[in-house]
């Protein structure tokens, strides 16, 4: 069942982005990618709410336990969404077929793109794969979302430690563990918005990557303390580094919608790779919960590297468009 879940829902984020990077302007695409996105935080947080309810309030029903009633509940709330999603998603302007969009608007959608060089989609061929993966951005995004990937999961023991704590009910672990999800709501919002105001990129990622780079200090040197609690939550505030280097990534690869995909989705495969084994060696809860401080000292590194990738991308970016303006005077 766990191989049939993540075998169905692994395409979805990359077919999301790549179709949102053939529909919105640099100004917009940011903004748009951080309200897809932290759906995934505020599913989250609504699922904790909602199982802390069932928790109190269900467990025992009809005789079955409360994790039964959390299934039956999120089933019959949830089973809506893919038969609305194969109706209203709209793919790329130049081939959609969705009845929701009228022909003007669809081709003033095509103008909007034409006008930035957001190309229509061609023929995938071998030559267009092996330039694709000759190229730098699939393995220089592909590094920066594995250190992404990896410095992003010590949130998911935030309620291990709360319990070690023995101060809170079960009830009071679930309400605190949403309350950094909510930071990471907001942050990400945040972060997106001034971004696309600002036409900056490497600039805004920096502000999260170093906010999770301190918290992951401050959760690395105090396990017991307010501090501890702060480090957590501020790993939350770093989430916000997703839309914008989705975004950046749209736009630096703006001509090619087919390596646009490739990319993100190599990448993003090649991130949850990652987190299927790291947290494992070097977050083992029977070892070393619930201070966790070698581990998150690793992590203070890994943080390290996802500062350092930010300047990689840019580097390769600037050097990119002297050669296209070298090309360009050339001629």
């Amino acid at each position: 069942m766990r191989f049939l879940l993540g075998f169905l829902e692994s395409p979805f984020v990359v077919g999301v982005l790549t179709i949102m990077g053939s529909w919105y302007t640099p100004r917009e695409l940011s903004k748009r990618i951080s309200i897809f996105y932290p759906a995934s935080y505020a599913a989250t947080m609504f699922s904790g709410y909602l199982q802390a309810a069932i928790y109190k309030g269900l467990n025992g029903v009809g005789g079955l336990p409360g994790w039964r009633w959390l299934f039956i509940v999120f089933g019959i709330f949830f089973i809506w969404a893919p038969i609305w999603g194969f109706f209203a998603v709209p793919d790329n302007p130049h081939i959609t077929r969705a009845r929701w969009i009228r022909p003007g608007e669809q081709v003033r959608h095509i103008a909007r793109m034409e006008a930035i060089d957001r190309r229509k989609p061609d023929p995938l061929t071998k030559a267009r794969v092996l330039a694709i993966f000759t190229n730098w951005p699939i393995y220089v995004f592909s590094f920066a979302l594995i250190c992404h990937c990896v410095v992003t999961q010590p949130l998911n023991y935030f309620s291990v430690w709360l319990k070690s704590m023995n101060r809170f009910t079960v009830y009071q672990i679930n309400l605190f563990s949403t309350a950094a999800q909510a930071v990471g709501l907001v942050t990400t919002l945040l972060y997106s918005w001034v971004s696309d105001g600002l036409g900056k990129r490497w600039q805004v990622l920096l502000v999260p990557a170093t906010i999770n780079l301190i918290g992951m200090i401050m959760v690395a040197v105090e396990s017991r303390s307010a501090l501890t609690f702060v480090g957590y939550v501020l790993n939350a505030a770093s989430w916000g580094f997703w839309p914008v280097i989705y975004a950046w990534a749209i736009e630096i690869m703006h001509k090619n919608m087919e390596e646009r995909a490739i990319v993100i989705g190599v990448a993003q495969t090649l991130g949850q790779a990652f987190i299927a084994w790291v947290p494992v060696m070097i977050l083992d809860v029977g070892k070393y919960a619930p201070s966790f401080h070698m581990d998150f000292s690793v992590m203070c590194g890994v943080s390290v590297l996802e500062l350092s990738s930010i300047f990689l991308i840019s580097y390769f970016e600037k050097r990119e468009k002297a050669r296209t303006e070298q090309a360009i005077l050339s001629e």
